[in-house]
């Protein structure tokens, strides 16, 4: 196996994670990385599933069974939509595809683009909030019911921030969904909310 086939696998890999942890659909995924793989001479056989990916490689014109590698399986988490991310792989994607990027300079590109970013919690609590007081108002609640909703909605923003381990554990809906709850009836009980459900 010479080192450009085995360099234009590990790209071609680490694209396919990237698209899929993104939220790539499977067939925009699969469609990605088999025209991303020709273009670099590769002919990739790819299975993607929300928990995992089966990738195959063999050189464009090879013998279907000589392949570079046994087939992979990668185990992934399931994918959260991210469209700024989405679009950055896509751009680094073909960048590499029609060389004006190398392979190892697009792995790298595809490895910062996973970098946590750090961002003020200031805008999104606020956001949160918004949200929580705009459909607490659309459903009819009164003023506390209205700042009830505001309130509980910017806690369950601080404690998303706050939380990447239960985002990942797919544990963070229900645990919030409690704690909102709960306050929410102590809330109108000690506030006088007329409407529970709506501050829900």
């Amino acid at each position: 196996m010479t080192e450009q086939p085995t360099a234009s696998v590990r790209f071609v890999r680490l694209m396919a994670q990237r698209l899929h942890e993104y939220g790539a659909g499977a067939h925009r995924l699969e469609g990605a990385v088999k025209s991303v793989g020709e273009r670099l001479g590769l002919e990739v056989e790819v299975f993607s599933s929300p928990t995992s990916m089966f990738l195959t490689f063999r050189e464009v014109g090879a013998d279907p069974d000589d392949v570079l590698l046994p087939t992979q399986l990668l185990r992934l988490n399931p994918g959260e939509d991210d469209l700024g991310r989405l679009c950055a792989v896509d751009a680094v994607s073909e960048a590499v595809a029609d060389g004006s990027l190398s392979v190892a300079e697009g792995a790298a590109e595809l490895k910062q683009i996973a970098q946590p970013v750090k961002e003020s919690p200031l805008p999104v609590l606020t956001a949160w909030g918004i949200v929580g007081m705009t459909v607490a108002g659309l459903l009819g609640g009164n003023w506390v019911d209205i700042g009830l909703a505001a309130g509980l909605a910017v806690l369950t923003g601080f404690v998303s921030l706050r939380s990447a381990r239960l985002l990942e554990l797919g544990s963070f809906e229900p645990i919030a969904a409690f704690l909102v709850t709960v306050l929410a009836y102590l809330g109108a009980t000690w506030l006088g909310g007329s409407n529970v459900p709506h501050i829900v």
